[in-house]
């Protein structure tokens, strides 16, 4: 692929496949500022193609076995950085316990994106409207970063600085996992994308409940809604949460008008979405009504297992 006008292809220097995380933090290390972590490769390799990649020398962290780990232990769904969408969406534990982060991975771009991206490296992206994103800050999911220093654990919306723009510099530091608990009590959820546009690969809205209701399914007890945009990094939508706690869960089939006025309102005044099309606008009310819809049917099933 040529390069783009004004930038010169890059050639690569080093391509280095780590056994190890402490094998990868090493090879950054000896090569700081003129290497950086791949994991799929989806988005960098074409960096590297066009000559928009700033470091020549790559350490591939896809054979890294701790980072390949997907299971359940104590109520917490442990994903290592190197996981692919793939194999999030047909786990059946993120299936049966966090099936919205299965319909968010099974929703990511096309079946050759979802093959080779990994969640770390969509993390590190810092794309507002990624479902995945927006899923995972919904559940109030965590995410083990580590350098050279060591290991810490940090919320998911707090890697996300601006659009496109990652508080994770993958010049020194891997995304090595994350973690993401699972919900006692009556819980639905749901992620909705807008229709893509021709030639995207990415939805330009992306809106995500979870909602969790007490033991006899009568009221809601808490909620979670977040909305990502191409624009904006993934918001969550505090003022919707809180109205939401105090909702009856009956059969009241204006609840889904209710919160799909909420959301478009809240959306709009913090700044979540911006210059909303009246087209986009009406898209964006359907979205929520539809998400409502799926967290509470989701509940329902819930309620009818054994």
């Amino acid at each position: 692929m040529l390069a783009l006008p004004g930038k010169k292809k890059r050639t690569l220097a080093g391509y280095y496949f780590a056994a190890s995380t402490d094998e990868a933090i090493a090879y950054l290390m000896t090569h700081h500022g003129d290497s950086q972590v791949v994991g799929g490769g989806t988005l960098l390799m074409e960096q590297v193609q066009t000559g928009e990649a700033y470091a020549s020398r790559l350490v591939d962290v896809s054979g890294v076995s701790a980072m390949r780990r997907l299971g359940l232990s104590e109520g917490v769904l442990a994903i290592g950085g190197a996981v692919t969408f793939e194999s999030i969406a047909a786990s059946t534990d993120v299936q049966d316990h966090v099936p919205i982060l299965a319909q968010a991975a099974a929703d990511m771009g096309n079946p050759r994106v979802r093959h080779l991206a990994t969640l770390a490296g969509n993390l590190v992206s810092g794309h507002g409207n990624s479902q995945c994103a927006v899923a995972l800050v919904a559940l109030e999911a965590e995410v083990e970063i580590t350098n050279s220093t060591g290991a810490q654990w940090l919320r998911a919306e707090s890697l996300f600085v601006s659009p496109g723009i990652s508080r994770v510099d993958s010049t020194s530091e891997l995304v090595t996992g994350v973690h993401v608990r699972t919900f006692g009590g009556p819980v639905g959820g749901s992620l909705v994308s807008m229709a893509r546009r021709n030639g995207d690969w990415q939805s330009s809205y992306v809106l995500a409940l979870v909602l969790g209701a007490d033991d006899m399914r009568r009221q809601i007890e808490w909620a979670s809604v977040v909305v990502g945009s191409e624009h904006v990094v993934p918001t969550r939508l505090l003022d919707v949460d809180e109205a939401l706690s105090s909702w009856s869960l009956g059969e009241d089939l204006s609840q889904a008008g209710r919160f799909a006025d909420l959301v478009l309102e809240e959306s709009l005044q913090s700044g979540a979405i911006r210059d909303l099309a009246e087209e986009d606008r009406e898209a964006l009310l359907a979205m929520a009504r539809s998400v409502w819809r799926q967290a509470i049917d989701q509940m329902s099933i819930g309620e009818q297992e054994p």
